[in-house]
């Protein structure tokens, strides 16, 4: 019979400090899948928050845009467009009713006003 040195009680204290260490591990792992799943609450909640501001100010400016249009004025033959510059705008409705706008006028424009000479 050949014996090694090692007997069943260091082989049950190498599997005792083992299982302590494996233990210790999984309650780090477990310490941080807990501060993860409360990041990801707290992001969720931010995420809620922003959402509903979100929707709040798109229904401010649904409201503002729905207002503003009242007061706009109708030219027939003159596409609504938000893309190209005021004066291709302007130039297009100098066609349209066949008057000039004033140079000077450009720079005192809002979108609800047409200053004409």
């Amino acid at each position: 019979m050949v014996t090694t040195g090692v007997t069943l009680e260091d082989i049950y204290k190498l599997i005792k400090e083992g299982n302590q260490e494996l233990k210790g591990q999984i309650n780090s792992f477990s310490e941080t899948v807990n501060e993860a799943k409360k990041e990801i609450n707290n992001i969720n909640n931010k995420y809620r928050d922003i959402e509903k501001e979100n929707s709040l100010l798109k229904s401010k400016i649904l409201n503002l845009e729905n207002k503003l249009k009242k007061y706009n004025i109708v030219i027939y033959g003159v596409k609504k467009s938000d893309k190209g510059s005021m004066e291709d705008t302007l130039s297009t409705i100098e066609g349209k009713l066949e008057f000039q706008t004033s140079p000077s006028a450009l720079g005192h424009l809002s979108s609800n006003s047409l200053i004409t000479t």
